[in-house]
């Protein structure tokens, strides 16, 4: 599977949701680079709980082209942001509402420039 195909199966999943993939760029003033993509999200389950998977962590799968077209700076590293239940004007990212912010725990690169199968932790469910 090649990232187009990685990204038509995201659009087709059922657990398909928009996203936004943040990436903290400046400090002083604090700054964001902020992609809008579909991913795949879900919780891991029970018996997936191993070797730094917790509870109330996610998986979280995203196609490489998605975030190249969104003018995302690749490959996703710990610490980015995935933004769950956002609110998006215009097409890009309004901060607040009733938006659950997921922080990366392990960018999850697959294949080189296929995707990436993101552990995040955070609120996760609203």
């Amino acid at each position: 599977m090649d990232s187009a195909g990685l990204s038509r199966f995201i659009r087709q999943s059922p657990q398909r949701e928009t996203v936004v993939v943040r990436r903290q760029t400046g400090v002083s003033p604090v700054t964001w680079t902020d992609a809008v993509v579909p991913a795949r999200v879900r919780q891991y389950g029970a018996a997936e709980l191993v070797a730094g998977i917790t509870q109330g962590d996610f998986e979280v799968v995203v196609a490489h082209a998605d975030l190249v077209a969104a003018g995302w700076l690749v490959p996703p590293k710990d610490g980015d942001r995935v933004i769950r239940f956002p609110t998006i004007a215009n097409g890009a990212y309004v901060p607040g509402g009733s938006a659950v912010e997921l922080t990366v725990r392990h960018p999850g690169d697959r294949g080189g420039r296929i995707g990436y199968w993101l552990q995040a932790r955070g609120g996760g469910v609203r």
